[in-house]
This record gives C-alpha cells, sequence and structure tokens, in this order.
C-alpha cells in the first residue's frame, strides 16, 4: 500500500432536501454522515524546545523524530440548512485513537 498504514476504510452516505420556496427563497437542507478506519496507522512528528511561532529554539535545534502507531477510527456527522442568503453549519466528530494491532 506505500501509505503507512496496514488498512484505511472510508464510507460516507448522505444527501440533500430541495426544500420549497417561501418568502426569503428557497429551504434547502443537507445531511453527510462519515466514518473512517485505520489499521496501524503511523503518524509522524518532530518534538523538541521551539517558540510560539513553532521555530526551534538555538541551543535545542537537534530535534527528535517521534512516531505513533495507531489503530483510528472516526466518524463526522454534517448538516447545512439554507433560508434563501442565511446558511446554518452544523457539525460533530468523534475521534478514537487506539493500541495498535501490530506493536
Amino acid at each position: 500500500m506505500n501509505n503507512g498504514s496496514n488498512g484505511d476504510y472510508e464510507g460516507q452516505i448522505g444527501g440533500g432536501h430541495p426544500g420549497r420556496q417561501l418568502w426569503l427563497g428557497s429551504r434547502r437542507a443537507s445531511l453527510d454522515t462519515i466514518y473512517k478506519w485505520e489499521k496501524d496507522a503511523v503518524n509522524l512528528s518532530l518534538s523538541g524546545v521551539s517558540n510560539a511561532a513553532g521555530v526551534p529554539v538555538a541551543p535545542f535545534l537537534p530535534q527528535t523524530l517521534t512516531a505513533t502507531i495507531s489503530n483510528n477510527q472516526s466518524v463526522m456527522a454534517l448538516a447545512k440548512y439554507a433560508v434563501g442568503p442565511l446558511k446554518l453549519y452544523a457539525g460533530y466528530e468523534w475521534y478514537q485513537l487506539a493500541p495498535p494491532s501490530d506493536p
């Protein structure tokens, strides 16, 4: 696979409703749900001392490359509701990091 994990699956379901004509204009709504699962995902980062902008501080320039390996799962629920020019957006995400399958 060459993508830093031993498996990655994602699915999405959703749709919209055209609504009806109101005095403000048309009314529209849409809902989406997205699920993702990754097995033994690799997350790389640099650790060390840095300032607020993320730039390494002079005496601590040698940084350490760290890797986090985990099984990840997430669910997102998204909604949009529009009445004429007014648009409202809402969303929720649940994300879980679990121990890897192959440490």
